[in-house]
């Protein structure tokens, strides 16, 4: 309690003082130490202005020049506050110091002032920390010599209190002051180069880590690119293959090639995934979604991979499971999916149950299997990266060993938690995934997940494919072909918008990296113009996955989006999704 009623009480005096704490470090420490050590010398020259009236029992000019200077310092801390000039203070802040001192030892050769010592004496600290070492050291040579005059001055011709009094009087005060301003100008040397070196050197390492973590995610931008385009052709291919009349032998080869790719492109996602969540990249959307639908649908992709090992896999959703929530689809569906996905791989027979609860005003996904279990030794440390348990399981089973983890951190993105609940060495595992629940209504049903039904409404389409890489112009055509659709290609930027020049299209497939102008290019061109084809419907066809991709392809003024390799339900799911949005604008504004 005591410590955060003194934390906003800081905070409080910084926004006051205008503190910029979002500065650099440098900036932020130099103006704390100054207001500081400003305000602490205040105090003490308003205690010295009590102490001389005390002591000479009469109000004395040293009193005055005490008061003058307890009053003068907070006040040039508002101008300070204004300001921000840290070199004019530093030359106030010489001049005030000087003149309080020379003019209490000055006026009746009274020699040095003790009690105002500490206007020069801590000066070096204050300067320091105002400029830099330099000038700390510079003040403490120029007090010095100051303080060399003042023994001269006072010893040649003294006040009449002080003329009987000897020369080591006048010395002893000398050197104590001499001594305390050096100890002060090397401790303000000190701290002053040290403070601010290791602020400048840390700065350098943020600078770059910063530096680091863009050339990082510029590589994972790059390589998610370079290698998602090939996987494109080789999942585009077999899936082209499979729909194909073929031979149960060759039905097993193209699936084998399938499964392959899959888990490439599996393994390269988790990779990815990770790396944006270590560099806070990872964006987190708030959407009405239907968390039923994500359990139905995970048991559905995995119900056949588990059939196969003779699993059943089992769906079990409580009567007060709410219909409709607040949350990331996506990400929820993901942690789900990876859960359901081990379970498959580790479980050789039995069931695998997917469970829908609301517990204490929360949502609940839970999945249980029947599967080998977990070591109780190797618990603890199973949502850790690249852990996988008992050595042997990735020569066994596959995997990076990053699920969990990246399940563990992305449900700590959407405010939840994921804990294994049970465990037991071949009786199976119970892992648990807790939300809050912010129920919400959904507005409208959602569409299907295959929109293969709609493909003959889809059929005579004309489309542009804006796509320089042949093997995905390949894939492209297949599924285009498929759905009866009539195409034409354009391998870089130019050609796209010439071919909108010369035919009428009803969509325009476009890839975002092209030569000549980019996809997003391409996009801002064609909305830009007054030619009939400026409404034309846009889709994003790209290899990049970094986070807000969606986003950046709409901003550019497309209409959806769609990642490779290019699935073909996804891409038709889009086609239809983005017709019929059009369709429905255009008779909302004809009505």
């Amino acid at each position: 309690m005591i410590g955060a009623l003194w934390s906003r009480i800081f905070d409080r005096v910084e926004a006051w003082l205008r503190v910029d704490c979002d500065g650099s470090r440098e900036t932020v420490t130099r103006t704390r130490a100054v207001y500081v050590v400003a305000l602490v010398l205040g105090l003490l020259q308003a205690f010295n202005t009590i102490a001389l009236w005390i002591s000479y029992e009469r109000w004395s000019t040293d009193s005055t020049i005490a008061l003058v200077a307890a009053l003068i310092l907070p006040a040039s801390i508002v101008f300070l506050r204004w300001s921000k000039n840290f070199t004019a203070y530093a030359t106030f802040y010489t001049i005030l110091s000087i003149s309080c001192v020379s003019g209490s030892a000055l006026q009746d050769h009274v020699g040095i002032n003790s009690a105002l010592l500490p206007m020069i004496c801590i000066g070096p600290m204050i300067i320091g920390y105002i400029l830099d070492w330099r000038a700390a050291l510079a003040y403490g040579v120029a007090g010095l010599l100051l303080l060399g005059f003042f023994l001269w001055w006072a010893w040649a011709e003294p006040h009449p209190l002080f003329s009987e009094l000897p020369f080591t009087w006048f010395f002893q005060r000398w050197l104590q002051a001499t001594l305390a301003l050096i100890l002060g100008t090397v401790l303000a040397v000190n701290a002053s180069y040290n403070t601010y070196a290791n602020i400048r050197r840390l700065e350098e390492s943020l600078a770059r880590a910063k530096q680091a973590e863009a050339a990082k995610s510029q590589f994972l931008a790059t390589m998610s690119h370079e290698l998602r385009t090939p996987l494109n052709g080789v999942i585009g291919m077999a899936e082209a293959l499979d729909s194909a009349r073929l031979d149960d032998k060759e039905k097993e080869l193209v699936a084998t090639i399938r499964r392959s790719g899959e888990s490439l492109l599996f393994i390269i996602g988790d990779l990815l995934d990770l790396s944006k969540i270590e560099a806070g990249k990872m964006e987190i959307e708030r959407q009405p979604f239907a968390p039923r639908r994500l359990i139905e649908h995970a048991a559905k992709t995995w119900r056949a991979k588990a059939n196969a090992k003779s699993v059943n896999i089992e769906v079990s959703i409580a009567d007060d499971f709410p219909e409709g929530m607040i949350g990331d689809e996506h990400r929820t569906g993901q942690i789900i999916n990876n859960l359901v996905s081990n379970a498959v791989k580790f479980t050789d027979e039995g069931t695998i149950t997917i469970e829908g609860l609301r517990e204490n005003g929360q949502v609940v996904f839970r999945v249980t299997d029947t599967g080998r279990g977990i070591p109780e030794d190797q618990q603890a440390k199973i949502f850790d990266a690249f852990e996988q348990g008992e050595s042997g399981i990735t020569r066994r089973y596959g995997g990076t060993g990053l699920g969990l983890q990246i399940c563990k951190l992305l449900a700590g993105l959407l405010d939840g938690s994921i804990e294994l609940e049970r465990s037991a060495e071949d009786q199976g595992s119970s892992f648990r995934l807790t939300l809050p629940l912010r129920e919400a209504q959904i507005e409208r049903p959602e569409r299907p997940q295959s929109f293969l039904h709609v493909a003959p409404e889809l059929e005579g389409l004309h489309v542009l494919v804006a796509e320089d890489n042949h093997v995905n112009q390949l894939v492209l055509r297949e599924y285009l072909r498929r759905w009866k659709m009539t195409f034409i290609f354009a391998d870089d930027g130019p050609s796209t918008l010439d071919a909108l020049e010369a035919d009428h299209f009803d969509l325009l497939l476009l890839d975002k990296h092209m030569p000549g102008m980019s996809g997003p290019e391409v996009a801002a061109a064609i909305r830009r113009s007054d030619a009939p084809y400026k409404d034309i419907p846009i889709i994003a066809v790209s290899a990049d996955t970094m986070s807000g991709e969606d986003a950046r392809a709409r901003a550019a003024g497309m209409d959806g989006y769609v990642s490779k390799p290019v699935r073909p339900n996804a891409l038709l799911m889009t086609i239809a999704e983005v017709l019929e949005d059009r369709a429905l604008a255009r008779n909302r504004s004809a009505s």
